[in-house]
């Protein structure tokens, strides 16, 4: 599915006209292009109770006392932005709109965060997913030659509180929460760089599974993907760590950015390997071993890699590194 989105886009672009990354629009132009977020909503069109979640919730059981004393004494170590990810999505949402709507960047940022993390999980882990889950991970453990009772309350504590972030992000509603794309990009146009890397680790999950939802918006795929591309690209000149991952499980193959380019991926990878070492204090060890070899790539490519990727490390992303020491 991902090469067949590649190639859409890519076929998109050519068709578009477009070779190169266009700059990404002004902040200033941007009502003029792109929709209102803030516009008045349908109800929520998902139920937050069926009979998956009904069913999982009686075999979770009620949350314990000292599991609620430890989640209390969790939100107590967390002040200000950081948490606004503790509350469940809905109340997120109703403490975060009304400022975002006003466009305070730091609310459509962490607004847009949150409703992204909420499409992923009304998309891939539905009351059904969670519950045959739960099922098989019980049974393996009650075969385990060592059962644990404290491994098993773990678990439903896991589980207990995914089926609650799903339920929360249920009561907003696919419509509501299909505008965390719009909040990114709004907070990302006004410079929130945070916002813009967000953009691309986002932007295109609807597309990456549904081949129809793709043909029938293949422009504002595209659009996206130029938009994305040139956030991360700026990013990465910058020599910015966020980026540099993001790139690489790019080129991976886990998102639809950029071509699955095994030897691009290993030279990056190895770059990120030098940032690391630098913090932490290893990077003479990292630098005189080189990248991990494996089947990969050839022994040939894999000195490739070692040369290319120390130079790149120096000309672009040493700066970085030390100004984060």
């Amino acid at each position: 599915m991902l090469a067949a989105l590649a190639l859409a886009l890519a076929i998109a672009a050519l068709l578009a006209g477009r070779v190169r990354v266009p700059r990404p629009p002004a902040p200033q132009t941007a009502a003029a292009w792109l929709p209102d977020p803030s516009a008045a909503l349908a109800p929520a069109s998902r139920s937050p109770e069926h009979a998956a979640a009904r069913e999982l919730s009686a075999l979770l059981g009620p949350e314990s006392a000292e599991e609620r004393a430890m989640r209390a004494r969790r939100e107590a170590l967390f002040q200000g932005e950081d948490r606004l990810y503790l509350l469940p999505p809905d109340e997120a949402y109703a403490r975060l709109h009304e400022p975002a709507a006003r466009g305070d960047a730091d609310a459509m940022y962490v607004l847009g965060r949150r409703l992204a993390h909420c499409a992923r999980l009304l998309r891939e882990r539905m009351p059904e997913v969670l519950l045959e889950e739960y099922r098989d991970m019980v049974a393996a453990e009650a075969k385990a030659p060592e059962p644990s009772v404290a491994r098993r309350q773990n678990l439903a504590r896991q589980y207990r509180e995914e089926l609650a972030a799903y339920q929360s992000c249920a009561k907003l509603g696919d419509q509501r929460v299909s505008t965390f794309v719009r909040w990114l990009e709004r907070a990302g146009l006004a410079g929130h760089r945070h916002a813009r890397l967000a953009y691309v680790g986002y932007a295109l999950d609807e597309y990456e599974k549904d081949g129809g939802h793709l043909a029938a918006h293949i422009e504002e795929a595209a659009r996206r993907r130029r938009l994305a591309r040139a956030w991360l690209e700026a990013e990465l000149a910058r020599g910015d760590e966020e980026a540099l991952s993001l790139y690489i499980e790019a080129l991976d193959g886990g998102s639809a950015l950029y071509p699955r380019d095994r030897f691009a991926a290993e030279l990056h990878r190895y770059v990120l390997t030098l940032m690391r070492a630098r913090r932490m204090g290893q990077f003479e060890t990292a630098w005189a071993r080189g990248p991990y070899r494996h089947a990969a790539l050839t022994p040939a490519q894999w000195d490739e890699v070692a040369r290319r990727g120390r130079a790149l490390y120096a000309r672009a992303f040493r700066d970085a590194a030390e100004d984060a020491q």
